[in-house]
């Protein structure tokens, strides 16, 4: 916080003056008396539905017999909630729907005179809420948002409120008329559904404040209390910046929760907030010897007793119906074990995941009741999701690249999102326990709130990708239909683990590479070039090539298979030195490779145990498309090997191998017994620059047979680095090594690099499961 700004801070137990205009202490009389409420979101009762009760009082309500208490003193305070006295609690919500009169009544006989139209109010199922909005104006009970504006289908709301486009709402206090107004936070119509922000506007609070206490003056409120949603430092940093003619007298605060009272030095006004769930009282008091007004802030005598009167009769009037509708117990709700708040978001993210059959599931947790608990031990409630999920969303899916699920995860722990399929891996993230690939998409299932920008929780999503619905429901009935299914087991552990079904990863690649030149240098008469120059001093050459690369990978938690082939062809035309002999094309690179390789990960508890090894065998198979004049047979190498893989990384892997190799067309060929090693480095992301990357992977296949005789080995390598373009074309360099000896002959080695342009595919699969 500034340390330009003051701020007085007391316990809940102790009063404490604060002085508008004056520093001295004087003499002073209660001229009123204000109560006001925070953070009660609905939460009058609690459902059990069992045992032949229906709703018992919550928590939350304890402040009530109190506040019925001083309301009905005869210097009549002014009684005003902050904001979210009717939403979102289900209790609430659902007496909206069913008997709105009844929701109205219960605040007329706490003796409320004014609500704070709050956050949760705007996000709130719009038309039972404008029920009970009706009825409190019947009442003479306001709703007021001071800097919201209406238009188009929103309206309807506005002309129920006292808004942006109203005189400020004055009561009589005590013989004193007193304004108060509350005003919206700037960004409220982000934290909403589309559908509930459509045709809204808010005036910012620092714009529309001044005019508003200046609007209240002249119409001869001698107190002005002003409600806004936002926090503390903000607080205290509008109030040092306010004019002077448009500092309310008393700012009260709608945002953490946690302040009973502070106030920048020297600066009206005042600034108090009840803390979340309770209410507190604000003595209004003027000096008799100068002008002004001094305010004492307390908390609400005599909380905590009890539950008012009024609590008791609403409960009893809603509850029967209440357990008839949405007290029954789910037949997959089973609980074996304890289950929270952050339990039952992870259930209910884990659920919208099987339902949209997606890779990574993205919920919030403001959209779960952080204080809810399951209102029986042994199983859920159709109650229990009315209760815990506040929210009800549609859902909306993307399909989004790498880097985007690597930005979510990074993000995900400080925006408190709960994302099943989802964890971060150092610098990187895994997706159902396995690393994500940089060419793969993932389908992402998410609600509409946050895909739209809510909470600023989401990275934005790369140009051309969208969201789309999902017709499957919203998050509530979603969590419902499938928790109505009957089960044995535990809730948890009856959905499917996505982790288990294989991955299927699956790549096309073809590199092509093209040079040649044309040279044409005149001859003298006596036959030689006319020109000396280098360049023209040299013969026509065309050489083309081609490479293609296919893989089909599947993964799965203790296994996997690995499947790949490599095509590569090039050739190169020279003229004939000889006269009247054309020139020829003659084959520079003739390979063909295959593998297969399943390998078997159950030895292995912790991935990082790198020293535990993987069984696995393999299959090799190497040929040629023609066969080289002057051999006589075709070359066919297989090699079938067994052995032990030791992951060192997600990307570099180090395999030990026994097995045998034979030429299977060599007519003198026969199979023998061999040793080899093999290290391999994946696909590689060594640097990234927006959505292209740098991709390096390798391979050294070393393979001895005849130990102890001829001793003959084979080394094959392979390099490649890769460069996103546009689409799906890459930049490449790629360099192949073979290396062969046997006995103490000379080596023979085969060396040869390119570099081209290589058009890609890569697409990824989930299943079936095997």
């Amino acid at each position: 916080m500034k340390t330009a700004i003051a701020m007085l801070a007391i316990a809940v137990v102790v009063p404490v003056v604060a002085r508008a205009q004056s520093s001295y202490d004087v003499q002073s009389r209660t001229i009123a008396r204000v109560l006001a409420s925070g953070g009660i979101g609905g939460r009058f009762g609690r459902p059990l539905c069992q045992h032949g009760l229906t709703i018992e009082p919550s928590q939350s309500a304890l402040f009530t017999y109190a506040l019925v208490r001083e309301a009905r003193s005869p210097d009549a305070p002014m009684v005003l909630d902050t904001g979210g006295l009717l939403a979102p609690h289900g209790v609430a919500r659902f007496a909206a729907v069913s008997d709105p009169t009844a929701l109205a009544e219960l605040v007329d006989r706490l003796g409320y005179r004014a609500l704070a139209f709050g956050v949760e109010e705007l996000g709130a199922p719009r038309a039972s809420l404008l029920d009970v909005i009706r009825s409190l104006r019947r009442r003479r009970i306001p709703s007021i948002a001071t800097n919201l504006r209406c238009e188009d289908e929103a309206v309807v709301l506005c002309d129920l409120l006292v808004d942006a486009g109203d005189r400020p709402s004055v009561h009589v206090v005590d013989g004193r008329p007193m304004a108060v107004l509350a005003f919206l936070p700037d960004d409220a119509a982000t934290q909403i559904a589309p559908e509930n922000s459509a045709g809204l506007s808010i005036v910012p609070i620092a714009e529309r404040m001044p005019e508003e206490v200046r609007t209240a003056r002249a119409m001869g409120a001698e107190v002005v209390v002003a409600v806004a949603a936002i926090e503390t430092e903000a607080a205290l940093e509008l109030a040092r910046e306010l004019p002077e003619d448009g500092r309310p007298d008393l700012l009260l605060l709608a945002g953490s929760g946690e302040l009973l009272f502070a106030r920048p030095s020297t600066v009206v006004p005042a600034i108090a907030e009840a803390p979340r769930g309770d209410a507190v009282e604000i003595l209004i008091r003027e000096g008799l010897l100068r002008a002004g007004y001094e305010m004492v802030v307390q908390p609400l005598g005599g909380r905590g007793i009890d539950v008012g009167e009024p609590v008791l009769d609403f409960l009893d009037r809603i509850g029967e119906d209440y357990c008839a509708e949405w007290g029954r117990v789910l037949g997959g709700g089973l609980l074996t074990r304890e289950l929270d708040a952050n339990g039952l978001a992870e259930l209910a993210a884990r659920v919208v995941l099987e339902a949209a059959d997606a890779d990574v599931s993205v919920i919030n947790l403001g959209a779960i009741d952080e204080r809810w608990r399951t209102a029986r031990e042994d199983a859920l409630t159709a109650s229990d999701l009315y209760i815990a999920l506040e929210y009800d969303e549609p859902l909306v899916v993307a399909d989004v690249p790498a880097s985007w699920v690597v930005e979510l995860a990074r993000r995900s722990a400080d925006q408190h999102l709960v994302t099943p399929g989802l964890e971060r891996d150092g610098d990187g993230a895994r997706v159902l326990g396995r690393p994500v690939n940089a060419r793969a998409t993932y389908r992402v299932v998410t609600l509409r709130f946050l895909a739209s920008g809510g909470d600023g929780a989401l990275p934005a999503l790369p140009e051309g990708t969208t969201w789309s619905p999902l017709d499957v429901g919203t998050l509530r009935s979603v969590v419902l239909e499938r928790l109505q299914r009957g089960s044995e087991l535990d809730a948890r552990e009856a959905l499917e683990d996505p982790a288990v079904t294989p991955e299927w990863i699956v790549s096309a690649n073809a590199d092509g590479s093209f040079s040649g030149s044309s040279i044409d240098n005149p001859r003298r008469p006596d036959g030689t070039p006319l020109y000396d120059s280098a360049l023209l001093n040299r013969g026509d050459t065309i050489a083309l090539g081609l490479e293609i690369n296919l893989r089909a990978d599947a993964t799965a938690p203790d296994w996997s298979w690995e499947n790949s082939g490599l095509l590569r062809y090039r050739a190169q035309w020279t003229p004939s030195m000889t006269p009247g002999v054309a020139g020829a094309f003659a084959e520079a690179v003739d390979q063909i490779q295959l593998r297969s390789l399943g390998a078997w990960r159950g030895l292995r508890v912790d991935p990082a145990h790198w020293y535990v090894p993987d069984a696995y065998a393999e299959i090799f198979l190497e040929s040629e498309l023609s066969e080289p004049p002057g051999r006589g047979w075709h070359w066919m190498l297989f090699r079938p090997t067994i052995g032990a893989r030791f992951p060192l990384t997600s990307e570099l892997d180090v395999k030990l191998s026994t097995g045998l190799q034979a030429q299977l067309l060599d007519p003198n060929g026969e199979a023998e017994w061999g040793v080899g090693a093999v290290v391999q480095l994946r696909p590689w992301d060594i640097a990234r620059i927006e959505q292209r990357h740098v991709t390096l992977q390798g391979l050294l296949d070393w393979f001895v047979v005849d130990l102890g005789d001829q001793n003959r080995w084979q080394l094959r390598g392979s390099f490649d680095a890769m460069f996103d373009l546009a689409g799906p074309l890459a930049l490449t360099l790629g360099v192949r090594l073979y290396m062969q000896q046997e006995r103490a002959d000379q080596l023979g080695v085969a060396l040869d690099a390119t570099a081209g342009l290589r058009l890609g595919w890569l697409g990824r699969a989930v299943g079936p499961e095997l």
